[in-house]
């Protein structure tokens, strides 16, 4: 792998290589759709830091060596963000950014333990502390961890205070974070992500890694997949191409998938060589295949010792003042390729900025009826820690389960312009929808599910109405005893585009 355009993600490759799913068909042959992609751009000039007066006629986008035209030109800049707002009462959204002001950047750390061997955990959990130690309280970050599956140990919210308990049970970090004083009532949470990781790195081959880390970006990808703005994920591991050593028959459609929704969404990826947060120990010999994702996706690699420590600073940093641009492809390839694309900055050359963004995207195909990929993903999106955020949606319990009646009813309204209708040669607007309804227990075990398909014909000025107040439907399934909430889940089925949200069913 000699560029970051040929190791973009490195299970791209693999996914090129996958059957493509055939397109979804419909009763009339000529439905015609419209599909965007979106590039996130960050600029910087010799010194690092960002170019901030840019305007749409200093870019110039390349899609495979063919320029495009900028539909859509956005400056983001990273704001703090407002107190959180209350959603109606028993009403949920599955975006944050609907019930609350967000910045414009969001960025997710992945402490990985399943690729990564930590021969000294005590030194391992002091490199860690330290590089959380560069959290301030304004910062938007989620702290994922990686080992026997994907956990939240912060998620995404405005509550700055609680990911500082999350760390250390005092309103900062401090020295005390760095003597290791963490979660005193609850355990604390590094020394448990360690202990999972090492009884993980015995076990390395038994326990499907590949697999393990490809589902979890999914999940990472797709929960970002509906915020605004960029979105980065620093990803602490010292094992990204381990993978390519293993058997990948049954692991393909995995691939695929991981890539899409990372292409979809636009994840810019930052490797942080987890060896060089370790006092003492030796880099990893993989940092060739941490630069070409990095490269490949729009990020950065850390790979030593003095990068790796200000690595969650300089990635902030990044995400302070970002340009979007979206450009509808000239090309009808929707094969499952990858395409490069290429930004230029009408700048003269003497200045020497530098430009940071994805070289490319892959040509998700319609997902139409493929049943093993609708049956996986739904899934996938029932069972992640996660919740996915590429349809929005908002739900409201209409009925919970009586102990004379154990059935709920729901109400689900969708954000329809997340949904990919296309026009019929009759003036149509289609639409078909995967509606996956579970219901489960307090420890989150599925006690019933009900799937459905709902086909969607709308004339004109239907679809006006839908497109300003959203697609609603009703949803209804059982619940036996020791129920305690639900999620709801529903998939596009041209796109492939998930959303999925939960409901308690006590306050």
């Amino acid at each position: 792998m000699t560029t970051g355009l040929q190791a973009l993600l490195w299970f791209v490759l693999l996914a090129m290589q996958s059957p493509v799913p055939p397109a979804a068909q419909d009763a009339s042959p000529a439905i015609k759709t419209t599909r965007s992609v979106q590039v996130s751009v960050f600029v910087q000039n010799r010194q690092g830091e960002p170019v901030t007066d840019l305007k749409k006629e200093d870019f110039v986008l390349y899609d495979q060596g063919e320029e495009q035209t900028v539909r859509s030109f956005t400056v983001q800049k990273y704001q703090r963000p407002l107190p959180a707002g209350a959603p109606p009462a028993g009403t949920y959204n599955n975006r944050i950014d609907a019930v609350q002001p967000m910045p414009n950047a969001l960025t997710v750390i992945l402490l990985d333990g399943l690729n990564t061997i930590w021969d000294d955990r005590s030194a391992a959990k002091q490199g860690l502390l330290q590089f959380l130690h560069q959290l301030q309280p304004g910062d938007q970050v989620a702290i994922y961890t990686l080992d026997n599956g994907l956990h939240v140990l912060h998620d995404i919210n405005g509550d700055r205070a609680a990911l500082l308990r999350t760390l250390d049970h005092r309103p900062s970090l401090g020295a005390a974070l760095l003597t290791g004083a963490l979660g005193a009532d609850t355990g604390d949470p590094l020394d448990l992500f360690l202990d999972r990781s090492g009884d993980k790195a015995n076990d390395f081959y038994k326990e499907r890694p590949a697999e393990t880390t490809l589902h979890s970006l999914t999940a990472i990808a797709s929960h970002l997949a509906g915020m605004p703005g960029r979105k980065n994920l620093i990803w602490v591991s010292d094992g990204f191409p381990k993978f390519l050593s293993l058997d990948y028959l049954g692991l393909r459609e995995e691939a695929r998938q991981a890539a899409a929704a990372i292409s979809a969404t636009g994840l810019a990826i930052y490797p942080v060589d987890a060896q060089a947060l370790v006092p003492g120990a030796s880099a990893s010999r993989l940092q060739d295949a941490m630069k070409d994702l990095a490269a490949g996706t729009g990020g950065r690699a850390f790979l030593n010792a003095g990068d790796a420590a200000g690595s969650l600073r300089r990635t902030l940093k990044d995400g302070s003042f970002t340009y979007t641009l979206t450009f509808t492809p000239s090309h009808q390839e929707w094969n499952g390729k990858f395409r490069e694309i290429k930004v230029e900055v009408n700048r003269p050359a003497q200045l020497g900025l530098e430009a940071h963004y994805r070289q490319g995207y892959v040509t998700t195909p319609e997902f139409g009826d493929d049943l093993a990929v609708r049956k996986a993903s739904l899934e996938e999106a029932v069972a992640s820690p996660l919740l996915f955020t590429g349809l929005g949606m908002t739900a409201k319990l209409l009925q919970a389960p009586t102990a004379e009646m154990r059935h709920a009813r729901f109400r689900i309204v969708m954000e329809t312009g997340d949904l990919s209708f296309g026009q019929d040669a009759h003036g149509l607007w289609i639409a078909n929808i995967d509606i996956a309804t579970v219901v489960h227990d307090a420890q989150n075990q599925t006690l019933r599910q009900l799937v459905r398909t709902m086909h969607v014909s709308l004339k004109q000025d239907r679809y006006d109405e839908f497109r300003k107040n959203g697609l609603g439907m009703s949803a209804d399934i059982d619940a036996p005893d020791g129920t305690v909430g639900a999620r709801l889940v529903v998939r596009d089925l041209s796109s492939g585009t998930i959303g999925s949200v939960d409901l308690p069913f006590a306050p």
